[in-house]
């Protein structure tokens, strides 16, 4: 199956019976969070601010002496900096005649006595089908989105997300190897050692690392599960580490990063 490029008429749009079915991925898990494509908050600027930063030094134990007490030390300061996104445009358009707009009753393919044309508006079915496909972009684009600031009319703004936001910090490098538990508790100490807020933390992960991360936990959950016998499969849905208890997102992100 393609897509039509331009306009759609009765010849290249055509119409058959039987039930619709996609098999692509229509869940945006991570989008679903901030509640869809209506959700989050509304800016006036395409630049906005997202967060400001500071760092205090290393700990360190000092060393001052009665006499060095009586004198003032030399003064610091810690400096802040800001951190910002950009919003992008996500645009689609349909063209449809209106001859292709009338004709329901016009079918291709096999077809019988009682064949009913299951998309009963074609610009409304047309209309919510791209709105599926931006969602998917858009869910795209905050996880993989690599950042570019328009600088003029002609050059795009592209979104920031968060796997390049994720990376810019990150230095568990797991060589493009498999997935392994120490990964994991090495992510889950640097993130302590960095002063991390562990709290209500979501785990998103891939259909192939969801699957990776039963595995892994799959002889522990044996051995503390009961004695069923007609019960198969694992399913980890929560993990309890040193810091706190990680969830699985309820649906698995689809795209591959």
């Amino acid at each position: 199956m393609s897509n039509v490029t331009g306009l759609g008429t009765t010849w290249n749009l055509p119409n058959y019976a039987g039930e619709l079915f996609t098999a692509d991925s229509t869940q945006t898990p991570f989008l679903a969070m901030i509640g869809g494509l209506t959700g989050g908050k509304q800016t006036d600027n395409f630049e906005f601010a997202t967060s400001v930063l500071y760092e205090y030094p290393d700990a360190a134990q000092p060393e001052i002496t009665e006499e060095a007490s009586a004198t003032a030390p030399g003064s610091t300061v810690i400096v802040r900096s800001q951190e910002s996104n950009v919003v992008q445009i996500h645009q689609e358009v349909i063209s449809l005649t209106y001859q292709k707009q009338s004709n329901r009753g016009r079918f291709s393919g096999i077809t019988g006595s009682a064949s009913t044309d299951q998309v009963g508006d074609e610009k409304a079915w047309q209309i919510q089908q791209k709105l599926i496909k931006i969602a998917r972009d858009v869910e795209y684009s905050f996880l993989n989105g690599k950042y570019q600031k328009a600088t003029s009319a002609s050059v795009a703004n592209k979104t920031r997300g968060m796997i390049e936001l994720a990376s810019a910090s990150s230095t568990v490098d797991a060589s493009s190897g498999e997935l392994t538990l120490e990964m994991i508790r090495e992510l889950l100490l640097e993130m302590a050692n960095n002063g991390a807020y562990f709290n209500n933390m979501v785990l998103f992960a891939g259909a192939k690392q969801k699957q990776k991360i039963s595995a892994l936990y799959e002889k522990q959950l044996i051995y503390s599960q009961g004695s069923h016998r007609n019960i198969a499969g694992i399913n980890v849905q929560e993990i309890e580490t040193d810091f706190y208890k990680i969830s699985f997102s309820s649906l698995l992100i689809i795209q591959i990063f």
